[in-house]
C-alpha cells in the first residue's frame, strides 16, 4: 500500500493466528467465520483498530537436549499477556507460575509472582487464563493455578 509510513502501535495482536486472516483481506479472499485470527489490515491501512483483545495466549514446550544426573525435564506452559503484564505457568516445576510488569521491567528481569503487592494482578491473569482455557477446551487447564 503507497504512503504507509513505519508507526508504533499498542494492540495486542497474535501474529501466529491473525497473519492468515490479514493477508487474505489484503488479497481479497475471504476466509471462513470460524478462523480465530482477526484481520488487521484496517488497523495497518486506515489506523483502525479491530476489536480489541483483553488479552492474548501462547503455548510454549521446553525441550532439554540431554538428561542432567538422570532427569530431562520437558515442562509444557501457556503464557497470558495483557497491556501491563506477562504471565506464565508450567505444568511442573519447583517454581510454576512468573508475573511480569512489562511497564516498570519490559526486560522482564524480575518475576513478581510471589510479591504480595502483585496478588490482585496475578490473580487477575490467573482468571483470564482460565478463561481462555474453557472457552477453548484446553486440556492444559488442569495444570493451572486457581
Amino acid at each position: 500500500y503507497k504512503g504507509l509510513k513505519p508507526r508504533k502501535l499498542d494492540y495486542l495482536v497474535q501474529t501466529g493466528i491473525d497473519l492468515m486472516p490479514t493477508l487474505c483481506d489484503f488479497a481479497g479472499i475471504s476466509i471462513s467465520k470460524d478462523e480465530p485470527g482477526v484481520s488487521l489490515k484496517t488497523l495497518i491501512t486506515e489506523n483502525r483498530p479491530f476489536v480489541e483483545r483483553k488479552f492474548i495466549v501462547s503455548s510454549d514446550n521446553l525441550t532439554q537436549g540431554e538428561a542432567v544426573n538422570g532427569v530431562k525435564p520437558e515442562p509444557e506452559g501457556r503464557m497470558l499477556r495483557n497491556k501491563h503484564f506477562k504471565y506464565w505457568v508450567y505444568d511442573e516445576g519447583n517454581q510454576r507460575e512468573s508475573l511480569f510488569d512489562l511497564r516498570g521491567d519490559p526486560g522482564e528481569k524480575f518475576n513478581l509472582a510471589a510479591d504480595p503487592k502483585f496478588k490482585n494482578e496475578l490473580e487477575k491473569c490467573r482468571m483470564q487464563l482460565l478463561e481462555w482455557a474453557k472457552v477453548n477446551n484446553d486440556p492444559f487447564e488442569k495444570h493451572m493455578i486457581k
